[in-house]
């Protein structure tokens, strides 16, 4: 990679447009909310200064923080230097350390991409959940951006040093991810979120309410609702957006149909929550069950080795067998056993899933199998699950062991 010199040797005047570069970009961002008056989707609700930055700093997410003490920095910066390596290529991080070694002789601006990328990794350590700072890394998009911008730097160093007829060299690396890596990356066959989406809607009679969260799901829902159109007659509420509020709990569940993607986890005696397939619905306590809307086999995708199986995919598929084990739960048990237990299958690193396996068999008198399952959201994540009550599965476990004691 080449870089003109020339661009390189005015840290003043390149910090001094970065900061106007940076504030024209808050004003760009901040002013089109200020504008709009009803938009469809309003995350946060930013029209406000104050809601602007809380959407900006996710002020709403710093109770999932997963860091408890100083220790911790430890796991977390090792975990961050781990995924440059990778990201990388494996070779960032040692062309970072020939710019930095040669940016005073060239007067390159090293300091600043530096920083940010240590703000970044402090950023997320105060407040970033389990998931954000060691699954998926998307939050350290800054860092990778200003690693890369000094592994192109070494690499001008490196290029500098190498006879013409090698300076080609370094395309090497890009050309070996290509061929290794697509199939990894190929998405072309990847249909397992739109077919999840696709069963939700088709579970939905005319004129439905449709209460929605999980990133998992909801964004599917949202592209297929909002940009494609599909079933324009269904109210979506957008649960898991910027606060967004339910709807009024004035409605005739058999004239007004109502339904959640995930159990709404309250407590109202009138009213309970029935599993129907892919979707909950309210339905009175003790009328009629709701009928079942079952999809009609596995979600398109989900057997095929040539569909890339990250981790949301797999959280994915193992919430769709949940729901239908759930389902079955008081009516088929052994089907309801075989959907759960394929729901483990496929997403064996999900914490959350299998602390609620280990509810729901606790729930039907089976412990042993609560025991396995809750040991293995402990074996995952010892730390507590992201959510507002902050559980643990180890104290399941004590509060199982103490039920077990004669």
């Amino acid at each position: 990679m080449s870089v003109e010199p020339s661009l390189l040797r005015r840290p003043r005047q390149t910090l001094g447009a970065g900061a106007a570069m940076l504030a024209g970009l808050v004003v760009y961002a901040y002013l089109p909310l200020r504008s709009q008056a009803n938009p469809r989707l309003d995350w946060g609700d930013p029209e406000t200064l104050e809601r602007f930055l809380d959407v900006v700093l996710r002020r709403d997410f710093w109770d999932r923080a997963w860091i408890e003490g100083p220790g911790d920095l430890l796991p977390i910066a090792g975990d961050w230097a781990r995924s440059l390596v990778v990201e990388s290529a494996w070779v960032g991080p040692g062309l970072a350390a020939l710019a930095l070694a040669a940016a005073r002789r060239h007067g390159w601006p090293v300091l600043l991409p530096v920083l940010v990328m240590l703000g970044n990794l402090a950023s997320l350590a105060l407040h970033g959940s389990r998931s954000d700072l060691f699954i998926w890394h998307r939050y350290y998009i800054p860092s990778y951006a200003m690693l890369a911008l000094l592994a192109g730097l070494g690499c001008q160093v490196l290029i500098e040093r190498l006879p013409r007829a090698l300076r080609l060299l370094p395309l090497a690396l890009p050309t070996l991810l290509l061929v290794t890596g697509w199939s990894s990356f190929d998405r072309s066959r990847y249909r397992v979120s739109e077919a999840f989406a696709e069963e939700v809607l088709r579970s939905l009679p005319p004129g439905a309410h449709l209460s929605a969260s999980d990133d998992n799901v909801l964004f599917t829902l949202l592209y297929l609702h909002l940009v494609e159109g599909r079933r324009p007659d269904v109210d979506l509420v957008m649960a898991g957006v910027g606060e967004a509020d339910l709807p009024p709990l004035r409605f005739d569940p058999e004239q007004d149909p109502l339904f959640f993607t995930h159990h709404p986890n309250w407590s109202l005696p009138a009213l309970e929550a029935v599993p129907i397939g892919t979707v909950f619905r309210i339905a009175r306590t003790g009328g009629a069950p709701p009928e079942l809307v079952l999809p009609a086999g596995p979600l398109t995708g989900e057997g095929d080795p040539r569909v890339p199986k990250d981790y949301l995919t797999q959280n994915l598929i193992g919430h769709f067998h949940y729901m239908l084990g759930v389902t079955f739960e008081t009516r088929d048990w052994p089907l309801a056993r075989r959907e759960l237990e394929a729901a483990a299958r496929a997403a064996p690193s999900n914490d959350v899933l299998f602390y609620n396996l280990g509810l729901l068999y606790e729930r039907n008198g089976l412990l042993d199998d609560a025991v396995g399952a809750f040991e293995r959201a402990h074996a995952i994540n010892p730390r507590h699950l992201p959510s507002g009550d902050r559980p643990r599965a180890s104290d399941r476990l004590a509060e199982l062991a103490a039920k077990r004691r004669p």
